[in-house]
């Protein structure tokens, strides 16, 4: 049974506030969180800035980061989502400093009671960049299609968003010294035309329909 609450004040307590907004949202949601006595604000944020210029809003040592293992959309106010495959993309966390603490283990004990897939991570800010690496050339093969729904049969955007992978993945590899999740290490390895021909089959898929498609035709 879930509690509804229309407004958060400063004396009400818990152990983590599970801030999911938009990228452009985050400065804006921390502060107004600044000012709340609870000790770790968990960010499900799609974010490229630094956790320690986010700390300097909330204060050091409250933010906990991490990205949700789901995907979906929201229709006529209605979210349709589901829990992305554990093999693909489980919640992922990770304290900024890298190491396991007792909330980071309060949460991964929340997580598995709950059957939500999840992995911690020692680096969130690598893993988000790495995130945005892949999701961004996903996104723009939709957005460049002649038929979104159907891109999966165009060759050339196929070849194009394999070559679009390869290219970020090596950047980032050469930047950040790693990638993370370390299986990303794929996009460099294989040819770009054995890339392209599994990106038609992921892109023409149902998984590729309910995380990949209306997701970016809902967050242009």
């Amino acid at each position: 049974k879930v509690k509804l609450c229309s407004k958060l004040l400063d004396e009400d307590i818990y152990d983590f506030i599970f801030l999911t907004v938009r990228g452009n949202q985050l400065k804006e949601a921390l502060q107004e969180l600044s000012t709340n006595k609870s000790k770790c604000i968990v960010t499900m944020v799609n974010t490229v800035f630094e956790y320690r210029e986010l700390e300097k809003i909330t204060g050091k040592g409250r933010i906990l980061p991490a990205f949700p293992g789901a995907g979906g959309c929201i229709t006529d106010g209605i979210l349709d989502a589901s829990l992305t495959p554990r093999f693909i993309q489980p919640t992922t966390f990770g304290e900024i400093s890298g190491t396991k603490t007792e909330r980071s283990k309060h949460l991964a004990q929340i997580l598995k009671k709950t059957k939500i897939p999840y992995q911690e991570v020692k680096n969130m800010h690598i893993w988000q960049l790495c995130h945005l690496g892949m999701v961004l050339p996903i996104a723009d093969a939709y957005y460049e299609a002649s038929c979104a729904k159907k891109v999966g049969f165009e060759k050339h955007i196929m070849q194009r968003t394999a070559k679009r992978l390869k290219r970020n993945f090596k950047f980032l590899k050469k930047d950040l010294g790693k990638l993370s999740p370390w299986k990303l290490n794929i996009f460099i390895v294989l040819p770009v035309k054995i890339l392209a021909f599994a990106l038609k089959f992921l892109f023409n898929s149902r998984f590729g329909y309910m995380f990949m498609y209306r997701h970016s035709m809902k967050a242009k």
